[in-house]
């Protein structure tokens, strides 16, 4: 799970987490350190704006839980994905995704749309694999 936030930052972000960094130092910022990737749009950020609405802040902060046994199930995560993005297209008219402004958001939940479905997650959960 912890990967699958980590992914869905750089589709809200478009880019690639902790750039220069060699992977030992990433593996050990991140697990002892506690290195998380910032969801808050402030300066020097790279978080546009509006682009991470708090519900799925707090889905991203789930998946980075430092006890794995507290992140979400891929099934809960996929479900929460799905309600999002089906959020964002209601919002068009009035949440915080609405507007025309925020196509790089629309196009990362048609990515995420994508990359975690529900029918996915159901293999990969039956040992299928995804």
């Amino acid at each position: 799970m912890y990967s699958l936030g980590v992914l869905v930052w750089e589709l809200l972000v478009g880019q690639v987490p902790w750039r220069g960094q060699h992977m030992v130092a990433i593996a050990y910022g991140v697990a002892a350190l506690r290195w998380r990737l910032p969801l808050e749009a402030r300066p020097g950020s790279p978080m546009p704006p509006g682009r991470c609405p708090p519900r799925l802040q707090r889905l991203l902060e789930g998946c980075w839980e430092a006890d794995p046994r507290r992140r979400p199930a891929a099934e809960e995560m996929a479900k929460e994905l799905a309600a999002l993005r089906e959020a964002a297209e209601v919002g068009r008219g009035g949440g915080p995704l609405k507007g025309r402004g925020r196509r790089g958001t629309r196009m990362c939940w048609e990515c995420c749309s994508v990359k975690v479905k529900v029918v996915g997650v159901r293999r990969w959960r039956d040992g299928a694999g995804v």
